[in-house]
């Protein structure tokens, strides 16, 4: 998972709850309590060196002649090595999937008043960003106001996003049953609930509007967000994975990711995969044999020369279905200590035919052993 240098104050948050004792039938809000546990957890008395957390929404949208957007706003967090303090690092992205433009902006925060947390909410703020959770009508604001690098000119352009995201369809939901996924055998940690899993929930489609503005050209959309949010101890755990958010045009949705070891092989048993159907009912599907992931395209970064798989078959009781990127070169700009990702939009098709596409998503792909 990732790791870097910063320095901030901590700020007291939450405390983990404890497990329902009961099947949870997937919603979030039977595991964990919110509005609190919307918020961040570095203060929570089980989280320890390995602690990682971030929340991660990438969402969907198109204007009212069909032009399509993606983008990704997310807030890492995690403890500085043998510190008490916590740092925290956000990505702001954009592909733009008519031109294949793809835009990135990261920031560390150093300020120490940028999180701030209220009985309702919290909000996350520096001079660029803004995101912020209000418990009143369970929405999530996403505001982002600079600059952006073009990664493939690498020029900087002028980008200003502002979205509003409801909970006003479908729920929340945990992954694994009961909100806990193993996240390898490897990891460092004294053996208490958290270590080596994280605390896992999403939203597939949060009902977002707003406005996308490039230079001096702003323009209206709508569509939806899906938001993932983790946290526990597991920052030393296998740095490689391939993560898949499935959102399907017949209103359903998949989430699944696997976990790779330092070789790149994938870890069977740590492949998560959550199914929730038209109606918002959710099944969990074993770890193993249920869910098969094949390579089929890979592409190699020109300025970094590191090779991202953006094509697979997904074999699934659902079906099988054919992963393709919607264009190759959406991958944020590297930075020290951090490990290479490509993230971004993707398309579904039926198995490896032309068919018109049956869903749309995006992916996350971390190769392992890449120095």
């Amino acid at each position: 998972m990732p790791r870097w240098c910063m320095i901030i104050l901590c700020l007291g948050l939450y405390i983990t709850p404890v497990l329902a004792q009961n099947s949870n039938q997937g919603l979030a809000r039977n595991v964990l309590n919110f509005p609190q546990d919307h918020g961040f957890h570095a203060s929570d008395p089980l989280m320890n060196a390995n602690y990682v957390e971030w929340v991660y929404f990438t969402g969907i949208t198109q204007d009212d002649a069909g032009h399509q957007w993606g983008f990704q706003f997310t807030i890492f967090s995690r403890f500085i090595p043998n510190t008490p303090l916590v740092g925290y690092l956000y990505d702001v992205a954009v592909s733009d999937l008519r031109t294949q433009q793809f835009l990135h902006h990261r920031e560390v925060v150093t300020k120490s008043d940028a999180l701030a947390v209220s009985e309702t909410g919290w909000q996350f703020q520096d001079e660029h960003l803004l995101v912020a959770y209000r418990s009143e009508n369970d929405s999530w604001k996403l505001n982002f106001q600079g600059e952006a690098n073009d990664v493939a000119t690498r020029t900087v352009i002028p980008l200003t996003l502002n979205f509003s995201a409801t909970n006003d369809q479908y729920d929340y939901y945990v992954h694994n049953t009961k909100g806990l996924h193993p996240m390898g055998n490897d990891c460092v940690g004294d053996g208490s609930l958290l270590d080596g899993y994280t605390y896992y929930y999403s939203h597939p489609a949060l009902s977002t509007i707003g406005s996308i503005k490039l230079d001096d050209t702003t323009t209206q959309v709508s569509g939806a967000t899906w938001l993932d949010h983790q946290w526990g101890n597991f920052s030393a755990c296998p740095l490689a994975w391939n993560w898949f958010s499935l959102r399907f045009n017949d209103g359903s949705y998949i989430m699944l990711f696997q976990l790779l070891d330092e070789m790149g092989t994938p870890l069977p048993a740590l492949l998560g995969a959550t199914y929730v159907d038209s109606t918002g009912q959710v099944t969990y599907w074993p770890t193993e044999g249920t869910v098969t992931l094949t390579p089929t395209h890979t592409w190699t970064n020109p300025r970094t020369h590191v090779e991202f798989t953006l094509g697979w078959q997904l074999e699934t009781p659902m079906g099988k279905f054919s992963v393709e990127a919607v264009f190759d070169d959406q991958t944020p700009d590297q930075m020290n200590g951090l490990p290479y990702y490509w993230e971004g939009v993707i398309t579904i098709r039926p198995s490896e035919s032309d068919e018109t596409a049956v869903g749309t998503g995006y992916l996350e792909v971390v190769p392992a052993n890449v120095n």
